[in-house]
């Protein structure tokens, strides 16, 4: 049986991971505040610099993962490119969150904040979640087949986890939801801080 534990005991890496990133980046926004506080525009172009490469980090991992996913362009196999779609994601949202640190002075640059890491936790929980219940599926029926219960038996006993599993299938498409509103958000902050000076 497919247990609350199981699927979520796996998640408090994906917590530990989370809660990092959040710690580096803010010990990071101090330093860089602290370290530059009397070289004001320094601070200011190298927040922006930040913003700007870790924009650059999640825009590559979107499009990586996305070429070989779709169309099969790229040296690594899907598996690694997910993995390094996450790693550059994650390492995106830290420079990201470096560049907007604790101001948010402004609707826009809170609801892209907001984004980021939604998208962030969507993508990871999700992947999680649907990997961890398709093994728990495989383990029960190699189980069962060990067991010798028949194909029609095992199907009966696996049907709702089959169902659980065909519904979680579509984190991706929540994601995917994220995703869009997070780039158009990230577009549309980019050019209203070219337009005003932000």
């Amino acid at each position: 049986m497919i247990t609350v534990t199981k699927v979520f005991g796996k998640l408090s890496l994906l917590f530990v991971i989370v809660v990092l990133t959040v710690v580096i980046t803010i010990v990071t926004e101090l330093l860089i505040d602290n370290l530059t506080l009397q070289a004001r525009e320094f601070r200011h172009l190298m927040k922006h610099s930040m913003g700007n490469i870790g924009v650059l980090f999640i825009l590559v991992s979107i499009a990586g993962y996305s070429l070989k996913k779709r169309f099969g362009i790229g040296r690594f196999r899907i598996n690694e490119w997910l993995d390094i779609h996450q790693w550059l994601a994650v390492t995106g949202v830290v420079l990201a969150g470096i560049h907007s640190g604790a101001h948010f002075n402004a609707l826009l640059p809170r609801l892209t904040s907001i984004a980021t890491i939604v998208c962030l936790v969507s993508g990871f929980v999700g992947r999680h979640i649907y990997i961890n219940t398709k093994k728990e599926i495989a383990t029960r029926r190699v189980t069962m087949v060990e067991d010798g219960l028949s194909e029609a038996v095992i199907a009966e006993k696996l049907t709702y986890a089959a169902v659980t599993a065909d519904a979680l299938s579509n984190w991706r498409y929540i994601h995917r939801i994220f995703s869009v509103t997070f780039a158009t958000l990230v577009v549309a902050h980019a050019v209203t801080a070219l337009l005003f000076g932000g």
